[in-house]
């Protein structure tokens, strides 16, 4: 079954919290970084099955990539962010933004074409529907549906926008907020297709810094000499180390 954003919000509030009262007690001389900040497990938390890590020494959240067995970063830091799993795709919203305007990294960039922004919002709102967030989802609709008006030059798109808007505003007085998101959702869902993902380039090669020795992308040790790399920034590390002493990303998937 999956958790409800406030319940994974409320795990992640949590562990970033222990995080401050850690620092407190190493800065006061209370107690030592590693009496202090533990084990890996414990700065872990799962949504859905979607896991994330805080590194506490940089203060640092990462996501399991679960198809490549890594850690990646997330891209925000403790107290920046709600961390949020939507349609098995992990995305955050910022504290100090509007739901409207923060629900994802970007709901819908204004440079990207507009079936592809298009895409973004039904995704969103999609899971919200699930939980049976009506008021957020038909506001999101609403709000990115306005945007795509404004953004496109081509007067039937503008009308066709105008109208859906228009009904579901009285469909959300005259029958529900249910009914409402329905009727926007499924009239935009009608309007494009989702765009395709770009095809991503194949990564290169990895030189081990250590020996110098040549090896195949996405190895996890040198062939060579045996010395680990860091799946985020592929530097070569002794064998032993939990994090990476450049970019600070977690070596162990467990």
């Amino acid at each position: 079954m999956e958790a409800s954003p406030s319940q994974a919000r409320l795990t992640q509030i949590r562990i970033e919290a222990a995080c401050h009262h850690c620092w407190t007690a190493i800065r006061s001389g209370a107690a030592t970084q590693e009496s202090a900040l533990g084990e890996m497990p414990q700065w872990i938390f799962r949504v859905n099955q979607q896991e994330f890590f805080l590194n506490p020494f940089t203060g640092t959240w990462f996501y399991h990539d679960r198809l490549h067995n890594t850690w990646e970063d997330a891209g925000i830091k403790i107290d920046e962010a709600i961390l949020a799993v939507i349609n098995n795709q992990f995305y955050f919203k910022k504290y100090n933004n509007s739901d409207l305007d923060a629900h994802l990294p970007s709901l819908a960039p204004p440079n990207l074409p507009l079936a592809r922004q298009l895409h973004c919002i039904l995704e969103v709102t999609a899971a919200l529907l699930r939980y049976q967030e009506f008021e957020q989802a038909l506001a999101l609709l609403q709000d990115g549906a306005a945007k795509l008006m404004a953004n496109s030059e081509e007067p039937l798109f503008q009308e066709k926008m105008r109208a859906l808007l228009q009904a579901a505003e009285k469909t959300r007085r005259e029958e529900s907020l249910e009914a409402a998101a329905q009727l926007m959702h499924t009239a935009l869902s009608g309007q494009f297709a989702p765009a395709a993902a770009p095809e991503a380039s194949p990564p290169p090669g990895l030189t081990c810094s250590l020996c110098h020795a040549e090896n195949r992308a996405g190895s996890a040790f040198c062939s060579s000499c045996g010395a680990r790399f860091c799946a985020r920034c592929a530097v070569s590390l002794p064998a032993g180390s939990r994090f990476c002493n450049q970019c600070g990303a977690p070596l162990d998937a467990s």
